[in-house]
């Protein structure tokens, strides 16, 4: 009895799509965060924005390896609008930032988390199959670049007389015409 030897294609690498997964996500929870403290009646100041960027571009690198699905980047989402805001409403002073009430926006979290979520996944999977498709345009495009001519202009030089136009027969149909309907008498 022999054995079978299985060869699998190796997983393709995330490494070249991580930085752009990971400033994505943390650009989208930064945002999302800055909304929801702007919604609550807090004061935004771009330094905070830019703190609060800053500390979700580490966990986002890491989580951005390989591709998630919507449950782990809501999870990432709701905990990177919290750090956000809670960043933001550091800054802010004392009194200004009550104006929704805690159960309120926790909830405002919660459904804006699901939804960059579902929107981050559902974009990716957009991205690749965009970038599926230009490849196989590229590649039937370069096939038909690289593929020689069928005749040679000195194979019809040869057969012509100089000075006399012969006649040039075409090597392929370029577009074909098929027309539905009674047979013309």
């Amino acid at each position: 009895m022999t054995a079978a030897v299985v060869l699998r294609a190796p997983a393709p690498s995330a490494a070249p799509h991580r930085p752009a997964r990971a400033l994505v996500a943390a650009a989208v929870a930064a945002a999302v965060g800055t909304v929801a403290h702007l919604a609550g009646g807090g004061a935004v100041s771009a330094g905070g924005v830019a703190v609060g960027l800053a500390m979700l571009l580490g966990p986002t690198w890491l989580l951005a390896g390989r591709e998630r699905g919507w449950a782990v980047l809501a999870a990432g989402q709701l905990g990177g609008q919290n750090v956000v805001h809670a960043v933001l409403a550091s800054g802010t002073p004392p009194g200004h930032h009550d104006a929704v009430a805690a159960d309120v926006m926790l909830c405002a979290h919660l459904l804006a988390a699901v939804a960059a979520a579902a929107w981050l996944r559902m974009g990716e999977r957009r991205v690749w199959r965009a970038a599926r498709r230009v490849a196989r345009v590229v590649v039937a495009w370069w096939r038909t670049v690289r593929q020689p001519p069928s005749g040679s202009r000195e194979d019809l030089a040869v057969a012509v007389a100089p000075g006399v136009a012969g006649p040039v027969e075409p090597t392929a149909l370029r577009h074909a015409v098929f027309r539905r309907g009674p047979p013309v008498s």
